[in-house]
Parts: structure tokens; sequence; C-alpha cells
């Protein structure tokens, strides 16, 4: 009897999305959508009960509300969100929002709980089991700017300047059902040092544009979309949000304290220009994690391919691992084959996060020659809250060696239109350390920062050495000479409610062997800065 009644449920929102939309097209579209959520439904079950089956819109990693919920979840709050994968859904943030009382907690955690339960709210009403309009609009108005032609402060390169960026969004929710487009117009997009044409045009480009159904058990989606695996204030060796959203069918699966992921994505055509040969690049991931409120285990891999046949079934198949069954490939089939171990853990007021990424080891070399370079990557970060004060204090370090993500062979490069699918660089390492403070200013923090890095020559977008000899017997990290920055900075933001913010990161770097020749030691002021505006509608009431 649940399961009719919401399926009625069901029925009545997808109608009343038809009569709200108002043109003939769009009434039959969400009659046909009606028709795939009664559908889902009988195969799927009752998804009443705690709103784990309703369908729910993502959450975009680049979203400002990120920061608030990586810092309530590493405070012990928020403990059904996994911290090491992003996107979320916007219904299981408003569930964990749910039994916190901001006038319970002391300052800033009241505020950062306050300005989620503005930006939440109509999700919030949803799980206290009002009705709310099934069809909504949001974008955002905003700039960027830097002083050079990176955001990353510590390799500027080119001259200062301003971007522009705003994004506009229309959704749809409906018992299981959800669905969202957004046009992303980002004015850097056209200038990024480290990326190639993105397909921006002069209206900007889809992105974060889905489909999606989520049941107890799990959920699916089919769209545009970026993944982040790893906390919210980094990005992940191996699946990271770096390059722009990329066409992707994903699934999770939960069983108990166990979650399945998985996710196969389309990259771009490679052409060999001297052969004209085509082949089309693929990326599939899975990641297998045991996660409870305070601790959360991972392992997962990837594979870039390149084909001329089209998909690869066998790269869907989470249960088939890859690492040992790569003399089964087809003929036709060029890969590039990642594994990746992540832990995190959370005691009281500490927070330890690892994570290690294989990209390639020489475990059998030739006779009497010495094994090859090591392609991996390892990040390491410990968190301090509230030690002595409302404050966040993080020490961290991070490695990426000087073959990472590219092989001899150019099509199964880690990339996608030259921007990273994991780390945006590698031979390099980086130690650092910050501490977030928060004066009695509603809506502010400062960050003073300290910055080590050591940066090889090598890149993973330059092609491999022409001698594979000369591959052998390069080092593992550091290729050529070490460019090494020492930054002192002072980061922060401001946004004292869900409409605006601000928010900047602004000192000296201390270069030494600068541009990797010898002698050659500078001292250059870098900056970045950005700024966002939301508008939404409708505008929900809050709960």
């Amino acid at each position: 009897m649940r399961t009719l009644n919401w399926l009625g449920r069901a029925w009545t929102a997808v109608k009343d999305v038809a009569l709200h939309v108002g043109s003939a097209p769009a009434r039959s579209t969400a009659r046909a959508a009606a028709v795939v959520v009664v559908a889902s439904t009988c195969l799927f079950g009752d998804a009443s009960g705690q709103g784990e089956g309703r369908g729910s819109r993502n959450l975009p990693v680049d979203h400002w509300s990120s920061e608030y919920i990586r810092r309530l979840r590493t405070r012990g709050y928020l403990g059904n969100l996994n911290p090491l994968v992003q996107p979320y859904r916007r219904n299981e943030v408003a569930l964990g929002l749910a039994s916190l009382d901001p006038d319970s907690l002391p300052s800033p955690v009241a505020h950062w709980v306050r300005l989620l339960r503005q930006e939440f709210r109509r999700e919030l009403n949803r799980t206290g089991g009002h009705e709310v309009f099934p069809v909504g609009f949001q974008a955002t108005l905003g700039g960027e700017a830097s002083t050079s032609r990176r955001f990353d402060v510590t390799r500027p390169i080119g001259d200062a300047k301003v971007w522009r960026r705003h994004t506009g969004a229309v959704w749809v929710e409906s018992g299981p059902f959800a669905a969202e487009t957004r046009l992303l117009w980002d004015g850097h997009l056209d200038d990024d040092p480290d990326a190639g044409d993105q397909g921006q045009g002069k209206i900007g480009r889809t992105d974060n544009a889905y489909v999606s159904l989520t049941f107890p058990f799990g959920s699916i989606a089919l769209g545009r979309l970026k993944q982040n695996w790893a906390p919210a204030d980094a990005h992940g060796l191996m699946v990271s949000s770096v390059t722009t959203a990329y066409p992707q069918l994903s699934f999770e699966l939960r069983a108990g304290r166990f979650r399945l992921r998985s996710l196969t994505g389309e990259l771009e055509t490679d052409t060999n220009l001297v052969t004209l040969d085509a082949q089309k690049r693929y990326l599939a991931g899975h990641r297998f994690d045991y996660q409870t409120e305070n601790f959360v285990a991972s392992f997962g891999e990837t594979v870039l391919y390149a084909a001329s046949s089209g998909i690869q079934l066998r790269f869907l198949n989470p249960l088939e691992f890859l690492f040992a069954n790569r003399s089964a490939l087809p003929v036709d089939i060029e890969e590039n084959v990642m594994l990746e171990a992540q832990v995190w853990y959370r005691w009281r007021g500490l927070e330890f996060f690892v994570e290690a990424m294989l990209d390639d080891i020489d475990i059998d070399p030739p006779a009497g020659e010495d094994a090859a370079p090591t392609r991996y990557g390892f990040f390491v970060q410990l968190r301090a809250n509230d030690i002595v004060a409302p404050a966040e204090i993080v020490l961290a370090y991070r490695q990426v060696s000087s073959f990472a993500y590219r092989t001899n062979r150019r099509v199964d490069r880690y990339l996608f239109l030259d921007r990273g699918l994991g780390d945006p660089f590698s031979d390099y390492d980086r130690v650092s350390g910050a501490i977030d403070l928060f004066p009695p200013v509603r809506g502010l923090r400062v960050t003073p920062t300290l910055v080590y890095q050591r940066q090889g020559e090598g890149d993973l977008r330059a092609p491999f050495p022409v001698a594979y000899e000369d591959f052998r017997t390069s080092p593992n990290l550091f290729l050529g000479t070490t460019e090494k920055t020492l930054r002192v900075a002072l980061a922060g933001r401001y946004q004292p409610n869900r409409y605006v913010w601000v928010a900047w990161d602004a000192g000296p770097n201390f270069v030494r062997e600068a541009d990797h020749v010898v002698g050659n030691n500078s001292t250059d002021f870098s900056a970045v800065a950005a700024i966002g505006l939301t508008l939404d509608l409708p505008i929900a009431r809050s709960p």
C-alpha cells in the first residue's frame, strides 16, 4: 500500500511539472518522465522513509557550499556523507542538516549551518514532508582575477587579467527522478595556459547536465558531469574536478557500510596527424568504499583507453580487475591502468587523510638493467580543529612523479582537452601549512599560508623521450633543473549570506632556479581573487 501511495504522489508531481512548464512539447516530455518514474518505482520498490530513494539534484563540485560542508564533516556533523567523493546529492546534505540546530552550536559553526540551511531550505522542506515546486532555475554571476593566466599561485605564467564567470541552470525533481542542465560561460577557459579548446563558443558550454534516478540502495546518472574522489578542499590524484565536465554514465550501489561507485566517461577523439587514424578515448573507473561516521577506506582503479571500435563492455564491469587482465586486451585497444587507495580517519578534533596512486611500476626489468622510473602520486593531510580557539590547522604533503599520467603512446595520456583528469601537474612535490582563523565578523575567514614547492621539468603534456633508454635511466622525481618556490600568503573568504561571497589568495613567491635556469632567482607577487552572486527561483521559505 505504501508503494501504491508513493506511486500516486510521483505521478501527481510529474503531472504538476507538465502543467507548470506550459508548452505542449514540454508537457509531453513531462508525461514521458512520469512513465519513467512509475516504471522505476515498480522495478525498485518503495522509496519513502528517510528520503534515500528520492530523486535529487547533484551539488556541483565547484559550488560555494562545498567549503562549509567539508568543515562540518570534519567536526563530526553530516556523518552520512562520504568525505572522499563529490558531487553530493542535495537531499543527502539536507538529511544531515535536518538534525542540526544552529542556536545550540558555537560560532562560527552556527553561521555555517545557517548558510547551508538557507541554501538547502527547499530540500529541508521536502525532507520534512512539505510539498515543494518541482521545477526551478538558478543563476550565478561572478568574476575571477589573477596576476597571471594561471590560477595556481605557485606557478604563475603570463599577465594579469580579469574574467567573467556566469552560469544558468534549469532543473526538475519528481519522485526518484531528477534532471538538470547548466550553461557555463567562463572567460578563463579561453585563456587557460594548461588547456586546449574547451568548446565554449560565444554562449558558453553545457556543464553539469544530466538525468538521474535514485533508489533506496543506490543511484544512476547519465550526463555531462564532474567528479572528485578526494576531500572537497583538494583534487583527487586519480579522479578530480580539474578538467571540465565530460559525458559519462555513473552509478552507485549501497549495502550497509559498503559502497560501490563506477563511471564510464567519453573523452575527445585523438587523431594521428601522420596516419590520420582516429581513436576515441574513454575513461572507466570503479571504487569500493567501506564507510562509517569517522572512518573511510577505499580501493579504486581507472583505465584510460583508446579504441577505434567504441566502448568496451569489459571496462564497464566493476568486478573485473583490470590490472590483472591487461594481457587479455583486444589488439585494437591502447590503455593506461591506474590503482588507488585512500584512508580517511577522524578522532575528536583531528582528521587524517592519505591517498596513494600507482600509475605504473617496473617489477621485471630486463637482465642487467635498472628498473624504469615508477609512476605514482601520493597525498597526506592532517587537520586539527578548534584545539585552542575556533581555528583549523592544516598540514599537507603532495608528490607526483616525473612520468606520471603519460606513456610512450600519446593517445593514452591522462588528460581531457589537455586538462588533467587527476592532478593537473607532475614531477613535483609540495609541503604546505595553513591556519584558518575566524574573526568575530560574520562570514569572514582569514588564512595565513606557507608553501614550499619543488618542480622538475617533467610535464604530463610533454611527449615521452624519443629514446626509450633515456626514459629508463631517468629519475622517479625531478627531471632536469628543479625550480624551488617558497610562498608566504594570506588567503581568505567573506560570505555573510548565501547570495554573495568573495575569496582571495595573495602573497609573494621567493623562487630559486626560476624557469628551471640555474642561478635565476626572483621574487614575485602572485594573487587570485573571485566573487560570486547567486539567484534562484522559486524562492523557498525557510523550514
